[in-house]
Parts: C-alpha cells; sequence; structure tokens
C-alpha cells in the first residue's frame, strides 16, 4: 500500500513533499534515528532525505529516556503508559506528561502509546484522536 495522501476527518488532503516521505519512512521503519547522549539533536536518515534536528526546548532526563524508548517501538507495534512506565523507571501518569510535552510527535511516535486495556488515550497534534485512530488502523494493516 502506498500514500497518496495523510488527513483527519476535518482537513484539507497534503499532497506528499520529501518531508511527507520522510515521516512515512519513520512510521514504517525505513529510516534510521539518531539522537545524541542528551536528545537535543535529533539525526532522521532516510531515502526521501536526511534532516538533522536541533530539539531547541529543554527535555528532562526522564522525557530523554521515554523517547529513546519509545523511538524502538516498531511499525505496527504499541506499547502501554505502563509498559513504557516500567522500562524506565518511571509511572505511567508521568509517561502521559512526557508524551504530551513531545516536541516531535510521529518522529518519536507517542501515538504508539496506549492505555493497558486497549483505549486509544490522548494525542495533542492537530486533529487529536481522529489522527491518532488513523495513525495505528494504517501501521496495523498487514504489509
Amino acid at each position: 500500500m502506498s500514500v497518496t495522501k495523510l488527513q483527519g476527518r476535518n482537513s484539507t488532503p497534503v499532497k506528499p513533499n520529501p518531508g511527507h516521505r520522510m515521516i512515512l519512512d519513520i512510521l514504517e521503519g525505513r529510516a534510521r534515528l539518531k539522537a545524541d547522549a542528551k536528545f537535543r539533536l535529533l539525526t532522521v536518515e532516510s531515502s526521501a532525505m536526511c534532516a538533522t534536528w536541533d530539539i531547541g526546548v529543554p527535555l528532562s532526563e526522564h522525557q530523554c529516556k521515554a523517547y529513546r524508548r519509545l523511538i524502538a517501538v516498531k511499525f505496527g507495534k504499541t506499547i502501554s503508559y505502563g509498559e513504557l512506565a516500567r522500562a524506565v523507571g518511571s509511572s505511567p501518569r508521568a509517561i502521559g506528561g512526557a508524551m504530551a510535552r513531545n516536541p516531535f510527535p510521529l518522529i518519536v511516535p507517542c501515538h504508539r502509546v496506549i492505555g493497558a486495556d486497549g483505549s486509544i488515550g490522548g494525542w495533542s497534534p492537530i486533529e487529536g484522536i481522529d489522527l491518532k485512530v488513523a495513525l495505528l488502523a494504517y501501521e496495523a494493516q498487514d504489509r
């Protein structure tokens, strides 16, 4: 399946450009993510383009640990707030806070974090829950 547009319920479709293709490479596991020790610089290498971002916002040590563990969650997989909390020695509530402050949704795939009971939970980027549900459904499709 090839994605030609991504849209939420109330938005206009967007034609993919290299940045969009890079996001799809990230989502589908074709890109490589590298972060420096403090997760201040994030480099994404994909067939579409290579980009390095200075995150430009202060991240706590907790956020760095949570984001590092989260970028290891593969396309089509999810992790619960509790599982992620146990992996980094934290609490589910603190993980929820870190996800809400994620400066790079999609690249740091906070949409893959769900409730222990399979509930979707929250998501703050544009289109919110609708887009989170669409992304999880897209990733869950057989490839």
